[in-house]
């Protein structure tokens, strides 16, 4: 999880003790955040997790010889390809922060283009005056701001935004609404009025003496009418999902897979486990009652590949840990 500060037009101070207390404002943060630095009107931060230790390889990065902080939350599936593109050192190193410096002093913020992977990163750029945020093509890590005349304020949660500003928030009826509409938020502000979130395939540039400025860096293109008939359409889909899958479950690590019983994870599960000698990880929870329960359908697949399988049972009981877990929670969903 990323958070950070930049205050244009060197206005304003990053209160530090203010802003390392901000870091751990959510339930699911433990520890000491990494922090950057690089004056005292910018800070960058990588949140720690209760669950994963994975943060540590994502410390913020500084270069106080270019003037560029990188600070970078997600995964680059095709990292070591980059890496040995532009002749980086960076693939020696744990932390992605440093293949974004690298691609970023090459391509400059057309980098963006050539990773695939899930993220959200924030660039400080001293020459240019300013910072640019990014988010990936699907908006699957989250980038929430805030922001005003001179300062920026971002996270991929939006408990430390508000801790910072040190105020409950107001609440946005019109996302509110929506919510109740649709049974999901659609819109690009939070359910707070002033907190909103960078939009999938953009980058936002929060610069000296303007106005936020956004570029869409990527848009999806329909091609030609396919005319070869439905199995080689089926044949294509199947080879690009398992060439998905396994550059997310690598070639020497442990893996697992949340199984529903349905037609996604079970497809997810099945292409995943098709490598000999490596038995797979399944999750899956079951609620009481039998209109709600899949858990069958589950089993019968973890059974079929031969998983370690690990059944999450969900008792009336549970109910008494909602607040928690709504506290832990940027926005509801259904």
């Amino acid at each position: 999880m990323l958070f950070g500060i930049v205050n244009k037009n060197n206005q304003d101070v990053v209160q530090r003790e203010k802003f390392e207390s901000a870091c751990k404002a959510r339930n699911s943060i433990e520890g000491i955040a990494n922090a950057e630095y690089p004056n005292k009107f910018v800070a960058f931060a990588n949140l720690p997790s209760l669950k994963s230790n994975s943060y540590r390889n994502l410390a913020p990065v500084y270069s106080s010889d270019s003037g560029l902080a990188v600070v970078f939350s997600g995964q680059i599936y095709n990292k070591d390809e980059l890496a040995r593109s532009i002749n980086s050192q960076a693939h020696q190193s744990s932390n992605l922060a440093d293949l974004v410096l690298d691609l970023y002093r090459k391509y400059g913020h057309s980098f963006v283009e050539k990773i695939n992977g899930k993220f959200a990163y924030a660039i400080w750029d001293e020459k240019q005056g300013g910072v640019t945020l990014g988010r990936d093509r699907f908006g699957i890590e989250p980038l929430y701001y805030y922001c005003d005349n001179n300062t920026i304020i971002f996270a991929s949660a939006i408990a430390p935004i508000l801790h910072y500003r040190e105020t409950s928030g107001d609440l946005n009826f019109a996302s509110i609404s929506k919510f109740l509409l649709f049974g999901y938020n659609p819109s690009l502000s939070s359910f707070y009025s002033d907190i909103h979130k960078l939009r999938p395939a953009h980058m936002m540039h929060f610069r000296d003496d303007r106005a936020p400025e956004f570029h869409r860096y990527w848009k999806l293109e329909y091609g030609d009418v396919l005319q070869t008939g439905e199995e080689a359409i089926a044949e294509e889909i199947r080879e690009q999902l398992k060439r998905a899958v396994d550059i997310r479950i690598g070639s020497d690590e442990d893996y697992g897979v949340f199984v529903s019983g349905g037609m996604d994870s079970s497809s997810v599960l099945g292409l995943s486990a098709q490598e000999e000698n490596r038995s797979p990880h399944t999750f899956s929870y079951r609620c009481r009652g039998e209109s709600y329960d899949e858990s069958p359908y589950a089993r019968l697949m973890a059974k079929s590949v031969n998983s370690i399988h690990k059944e999450i049972e969900y008792t009336p009981d549970d109910v008494l840990s909602m607040s928690e877990i709504a506290m832990d929670m940027d926005e509801p969903f259904c």
